[in-house]
C-alpha cells in the first residue's frame, strides 16, 4: 500500500517538542526530541486512522503541503510531513503461537491484532539483504 504524508506543525517547547496535525485537530504528541516527536506522530496517526476506519468515519485527504503558509509564533515552528499508510480492508486469520509468546504480547499490548500487525509491518518494511551473492 503506498505511503501517505499528512502535514503537521512541529514546535519547540520548554521541555522538548510538540507536534500537531493540520487535518486532525485531536491528534498531537509531545516528546523530548524532534526525532521522538516524529516517531510518536507516526504511531499516533496510524492509531487514529485505524479507529476512524473501524468507526466508518471518512478519512480526509492530506492538506496540500505546497499550499501551506509559513508558521508563526513559538520558537521557530515548522511544517513537517508525517508518513502513514491509510487503512485498507482487513482479513481475519487464525494464527498459532506459543503460550509464552502470547503472554509476552499481552504484557506489552492490550490489542493483540494491532501488536502483530505492527510487528509484521516492521518486518516487511525492514531492508533485506540482496539475494545476489558475490556481486554482479
Amino acid at each position: 500500500m503506498p505511503a501517505t504524508y499528512y502535514p503537521a506543525v512541529l514546535t519547540r517547547t520548554d521541555t522538548g517538542f510538540a507536534l500537531s496535525f493540520l487535518d486532525f485537530s485531536d491528534v498531537s504528541v509531545v516528546a523530548e526530541s524532534r526525532h521522538d516527536a516524529l516517531l510518536q506522530a507516526e504511531v499516533a496517526i496510524a492509531i487514529h486512522l485505524k479507529w476512524m476506519a473501524e468507526d466508518g468515519m471518512p478519512i480526509p485527504a492530506p492538506t496540500d503541503f505546497d499550499m501551506l503558509q509559513p508558521v508563526s509564533g513559538g520558537d521557530q515552528p515548522v511544517h513537517v510531513l508525517v508518513r502513514t499508510t491509510l487503512p485498507g480492508t482487513v482479513s481475519q486469520i487464525q494464527v498459532t503461537l506459543e503460550d509464552a509468546l502470547l503472554a509476552a504480547i499481552d504484557a506489552r499490548s492490550g490489542d493483540r491484532s494491532m501488536f502483530l500487525a505492527a510487528a509484521a509491518w516492521d518486518a516487511v518494511c525492514r531492508p533485506v539483504a540482496s539475494p545476489i551473492r558475490g556481486g554482479l
